[in-house]
């Protein structure tokens, strides 16, 4: 490249020779005009060159083919430092061949006999073998192609001829015998999990292919066959090697080796994403004397790279780029039962994420390297030494802080602030939303008290009155959205207001907005419209596209106007959910632009779909986009695929049934249910929803039975206890239905037609008819 004269004078040559940034550059323009006459006109024409000489050496770029995978072992040659810290780590051992090397289990004829079902472990000739019953209860013989996963436990995997790999629902327990490892056990303890059972090692809960292929190897490609019902699944690396966070090698390699000095600058180097060095961030202590981080964070590139395979999600886009915004790519639950307690704490498996950006840590700028060593995955210190890296160990590693005799496991801040679920039997997870721990909230809402861990023989009372003898001379602790989120799904008075100023608040985590509003229209008058409409411009697309699906309980009018507005949203996942409420729209209430947008959004959306298309949940959406276009036809061979994929999933039955009651086919209706009930007699939607197809066929007294004992199952659902308490009083059993609502209306003290109904009931005079 030609150098004019002023590049020398403003000392910008560094930008290309040193791999400065064109940030550094200017700074140091900066610096240099501070002590020139003229500063102010020179700085102008030294961030006119800096901006020029940048255009100028993109100009010059040549066209490159797309980068593909190289493999961790070329990434080595460069980085053996990083390459040798992942050798061994839990990323490098996600998954890998069934040798003599990597099965730890005992494969040497070992038996094991849950529930009465022998199971024989056995290794020939290298190779390794599961005598044991297979989908349809007959013994069989079936090899292990890989484990899976290391520690605590490792699993195997069974290839099938269609391509399908299943996890076998017995482990080995990888710990010590000292901690009560060494042994073969069952994933799911004392339930038995029968051949047919959706959780059975044959199921589609146990597959590989799509539970749980993705974030254990990289550069995944399911490449599911529907018309053949088959796998040809492909992978880059059988592990989480060096691409799956960087993306892939090939451009960073070939510009790396050329030695031209244009490529080493950031942003030129040829990487999916470069991550932010965790010594580049200070943190001082702020005038609370938390600790501030300087500078302040302004992207979460990182957090969101590991939320791909840390949270609980579904995936949006196959193999999308490193660096690729989160929801461009993948949908992220919200706190919804029972993924999670009310409060937000963790309950069932999920991974990391969505207790993570519910705290302060989150919200600070703390990024998972800062505890973590990238490539190791090793915490980056033991113990409190962990927490002191930022906070001052003076103020909180101290009994006067923790309350707990130094050294005990009460003082460790772990115990109180990350407290452990255990899942699969053996494999304890720290809950991320560093917490304090709140007993009294804990009391009300029938979440977990972190105190009563350790202190398992006291009540969430007895650490309520602890807590607050030791912060007597403190604040009250504001409150929590726990108890909003709680008295919302309850249905409790004043729940409407409560929830949507948690929504309205921006102090509020992003995930609790989202979740707050799948819970209002639960409660939601008129008076929630605005909250709705708001919401479409809240900064993060997670509350955004909740808020169109809020938005689908409005107006059709509103409900259309916002949605058409947010088709051209930046991310994903909101055009998306645009596109999807705008789905219903007759043709002459949507311009043609608009349904030109929505048209090519919902076929996009459609690709997605049809890639999962071994899953019934996938098949039900279709039959969703289906009916709102008016394809009736479609919607029902959507459904009965879902069932067809998995005769155990609910709510093919449910949709089934009511599309058939849609078409005035009653009895068709009811033969779906009576079928479905025939593999799962106890589910309380499908004993509710056969109630309802009975009374519609005039069978009164057989769906009495049905919606009492729909009720009974699940009382958490305030329609089935309102549903059988009508049945009642249509049969004359008015006081029976009487002591119904009184109990519905103990446990959910707001819902609508339960109060009303109740009232009704207790105000009629004569007394009520038994």
């Amino acid at each position: 490249m030609i150098e004019p004269p002023w590049f020398r004078i403003f000392g910008a040559k560094t930008h290309i020779e040193t791999g400065m940034s064109t940030c550094d550059s200017l700074e140091r323009m900066d610096r240099a005009l501070e002590k020139t006459p003229g500063r102010a006109r020179r700085r102008r024409i030294g961030l006119f060159a800096c901006t020029w000489i940048g255009l100028l050496a993109a100009s010059e770029t040549p066209a490159e083919p797309a980068p593909t995978y190289v493999g961790a072992a070329a990434c080595g040659g460069c980085h053996p430092d990083a390459l040798r810290a992942w050798r061994g780590s839990h990323h490098d051992l996600a998954m890998q061949e069934a040798t003599s090397e990597t099965v730890l289990g005992d494969f040497a004829d070992a038996t094991h006999h849950p529930h009465g079902v022998t199971t024989t472990f056995r290794t020939e000739g290298g190779r390794f073998f599961i005598e044991t019953p297979g989908n349809d209860g007959t013994p069989a013989r079936f090899e292990v192609a890989y484990t899976f996963g290391v520690d605590p436990l490792q699993q195997y995997l069974v290839k099938f001829p269609d391509g399908r790999m299943q996890a076998f629902g017995l482990a080995w327990d990888t710990r010590s015998k000292e901690h009560g490892g060494q042994r073969w056990f069952s994933i799911y303890g004392d339930e038995p999990i029968p051949p047919g059972d959706v959780l059975h090692w044959t199921g589609p809960a146990q597959n590989w292919n799509h539970q749980c292929a993705d974030c254990h190897s990289t550069a995944l490609r399911k490449g599911y066959d529907a018309e053949n019902d088959r796998f040809e699944t492909r992978w880059a690396e059988l592990n989480v090697a060096c691409e799956a966070c960087h993306g892939p090698g090939s451009l960073h390699t070939k510009r790396m080796q050329s030695g031209d000095p244009r490529w080493r600058m950031p942003g030129r180097r040829g990487l999916g994403v470069e991550f932010e060095p965790v010594a580049s961030a200070r943190w001082p202590e702020g005038p609370d004397g938390l600790p501030v981080r300087e500078p302040p964070r302004t992207s979460h590139t990182e957090v969101e790279l590991c939320a791909r395979c840390h949270s609980r999600r579904s995936t949006l886009v196959e193999a999308a780029p490193a660096g690729t915004p989160l929801h461009d790519t993948h949908r992220i639950a919200t706190l919804e039962p029972p993924l999670y307690f009310d409060d937000g704490q963790i309950h069932d498996e999920v991974y990391v994420y969505g207790s993570y950006v519910q705290s302060a840590m989150y919200a600070a700028g703390v990024s998972c390297s800062d505890c973590h060593e990238p490539h190791s995955s090793r915490l980056r210190a033991q113990g409190n030494a962990l927490c002191a890296r930022c906070h001052s160990a003076a103020r909180f590693d101290t009994a006067a802080h923790h309350h707990h005799a130094e050294g005990s496991a009460g003082s460790q801040c772990v115990s109180c602030h990350m407290p452990t679920r255990t899942y699969m039997q053996v494999d304890p997870r720290r809950d991320h939303s560093l917490r304090v721990p709140r007993p009294a909230l804990a009391g009300t809402i029938g979440a977990p008290n972190a105190c009563n861990d350790c202190h398992s023989s006291m009540t969430n009372a007895w650490a309520a009155r602890q807590i607050r003898e030791w912060s007597a001379t403190r604040a009250a602790s504001p409150d929590h959205y726990g108890a909003r989120l709680h008295a919302g799904r309850r249905g409790e008075p004043g729940a409407e207001h409560n929830l949507s100023a948690l929504i309205e608040s921006s102090k509020t985590p992003g995930i609790v907005r989202a979740t707050a509003l799948g819970v209002l229209p639960q409660v939601a008058t008129d008076a929630s419209l605005e909250t709705f409409a708001r919401a479409l411009e809240d900064p993060d697309p997670m509350v955004r596209a909740a808020s169109l699906r809020a938005l689908a309980t409005s107006p059709e009018a509103l409900a259309l106007a916002n949605a058409a507005r947010l088709l051209d949203d930046p991310v994903r996942l909101v055009r998306w959910e645009a596109a999807m409420a705008l789905a219903p729209a007759a043709a002459m209430t949507l311009s043609k632009e608009v349904r030109t947008k929505r048209d090519a959004l919902l076929s996009e959306y459609e690709v997605a779909l049809r890639r999962d298309a071994d899953r019934p949940e996938s098949h039900m959406t279709l039959a969703s986009l289906a009916m709102a276009r008016g394809e009736e036809k479609s919607a029902e061979q959507s459904l009965l695929d879902a069932r067809a994929r998995n005769p155990h999933f609910v709510p093919a039955y449910v949709n089934l049934a009511d599309l058939y009651r849609a078409q005035a086919r009653g009895e068709a209706s009811e033969a779906v249910l009576r079928e479905a009930l025939e593999r799962l007699p106890d589910q309380p939607d499908l004993l509710h929803a056969h109630g309802l197809a009975l009374v519609r066929l005039g069978r009164g007294p057989e769906a009495l039975d049905r919606f009492a004992t729909a009720a009974r199952s699940s009382p958490e659902n305030p329609r089935y206890a309102y549903v059988y308490a009508v049945a009642l009083h249509d049969a004359g059993r008015s006081t029976e239905a009487l002591e119904v609502l009184r109990a519905a209306a103990a446990r959910h003290p707001g819902h609508r037609e339960i109060a009303a109904f109740l009232d009704a009931l207790e105000r009629t005079s004569p007394p009520l008819r038994r």
